[in-house]
């Protein structure tokens, strides 16, 4: 086992505790040539995982781009995909937002993705723990 921090299209899959029930997070970089290809995978990831969050990484044209998507049941427990996404848009130095079940963000320096996907638990804890509360 290569730990939490590989960053091979494997990436890493966890579980974080929301509303008493844990939810399987899978953060990992795809092969992906523009924004299109990185929604057709979050859209068959939501397929897939039927309950859970996936944030999913590209480079293309030297700029990380990373894409959130959360399931409906999660939604419904108040995660939101656009405000994990925004956090991990200022890791790589960019921004980015959407809807509650799918977002995106974008950053200027490539180098910053795995900085993000190092991040992504902690950023998608926070957020399962605030879910609860009032705005």
């Amino acid at each position: 086992s290569l730990g939490d921090r590989s960053t091979d299209s494997s990436g890493q899959q966890f579980t974080v505790a929301c509303d008493n029930i844990d939810v399987p997070v899978e953060v990992r970089r795809i092969p992906a040539s523009n924004s299109a290809a990185l929604r057709r995978a979050s859209d068959s990831m939501r397929t897939h995982m039927g309950t859970g969050i996936a944030v999913l990484g590209a480079v293309f044209d030297d700029r990380p781009l990373i894409m959130v998507m959360v399931t409906k049941d999660l939604v419904g427990k108040g995660l939101h995909a656009g405000q994990i996404v925004r956090q991990l848009g200022r890791i790589m130095g960019g921004g980015g937002g959407g809807g509650p079940h799918l977002a995106q963000a974008g950053g200027r320096d490539s180098s910053k993705l795995d900085d993000a996907f190092a991040g992504a638990r902690g950023v998608i804890e926070e957020a399962a723990n605030s879910s609860g509360e009032p705005k």
